[in-house]
């Protein structure tokens, strides 16, 4: 892994699990953009599945190497199917303006955007970071200090969310579990429509070597909704959900069903801690 970029390249074998489960959703998309396709395997897996009917995307990738090896995956690809590269960070396109579609069909957004936060970023120097803003209007020396860190796939989300939510696209990312979480809590208080969400874990030590907690994260946006409970799958393969995510008086809460057995006892604590 590149620690400048985040970079974890999505396995093959993985990525067939993921679309595996994007098929099952009954979606009949015709649009595809990867807003960080690194070597192209989502996208390229995708474009060459049977299961889809895609006929043209859009890669996005910073890292020129990376870039070039995408390209040449799609040299074979049938006329049918077109596919736009665009070298560069995913902070800086104008993803309104600089997409020039052919169709109007529906947008699957796919990938495995950075897992690093600007934190880490800063202390390396890196220049792999999205314009800084206020996003979640915290106050004072909290917006300056521990709640202004967040994890660069937090910025990506927003970006594609609040750019592309007139085209009602369909967000299908693997990120840390936590970075999902926040983005249904932004969601939530931005009043965003998502039509439909889950949640499902994935082995990062197995697929990644990395000890975190991370998941595939979907949603549905389109107008007219407002962001309903999110189910949480243990894996990818699993029907039945093992809880319930949901924001509760303005917060998230991790565990619904959980929380339903034990809400009596929540209450305000009379100490405030500060990390330090």
């Amino acid at each position: 892994m590149d620690k400048a970029f985040g970079d974890f390249q999505t396995p093959p074998a993985l990525v067939e699990q993921v679309l595996s489960v994007l098929q099952r959703q009954g979606k009949k998309w015709t649009r595809l953009l990867e807003p960080t396709c690194g070597v192209g395997n989502f996208l390229m897996g995708a474009l060459k599945s049977a299961d889809f009917q895609l006929q043209e995307a859009y890669g996005i990738e910073l890292q020129a190497q990376h870039l070039e090896q995408a390209k040449g995956s799609s040299r074979f690809l049938p006329p049918t199917q077109s596919v736009q590269w665009i070298q560069g960070s995913i902070f800086d396109v104008r993803l309104k303006d600089e997409l020039s579609w052919n169709g109007t069909g529906e947008l699957l957004i796919l990938g495995n955007p950075p897992w690093v936060t600007n934190a880490e970023l800063g202390r390396i120097n890196s220049q792999n970071l999205p314009t800084k803003y206020n996003v979640k209007r915290s106050k004072g020396l909290s917006a300056q200090t521990g709640e202004s860190n967040f994890d660069l796939a937090e910025a990506v989300f927003h970006k594609l969310i609040l750019e592309l939510q007139d085209q009602n696209p369909t967000v299908a990312m693997l990120c840390k579990t936590t970075v999902a979480r926040n983005i249904l809590l932004f969601a939530h208080q931005q009043n965003l429509p998502i039509r439909r969400s889950f949640i499902r874990e994935v082995d990062a030590k197995r697929w990644f070597g990395v000890a975190v907690k991370a998941c595939l994260f979907y949603m549905e946006i389109e107008a007219g909704y407002q962001t309903a409970p999110t189910p949480f799958f243990t894996d990818l393969q699993t029907l039945t959900p093992s809880t319930v995510v949901e924001v509760r008086g303005g917060k998230m809460v991790a565990d619904e069903l959980n929380y339903r057995d034990y809400q009596h006892l929540e209450g305000r604590c009379p100490l405030t801690w500060r990390q330090g």
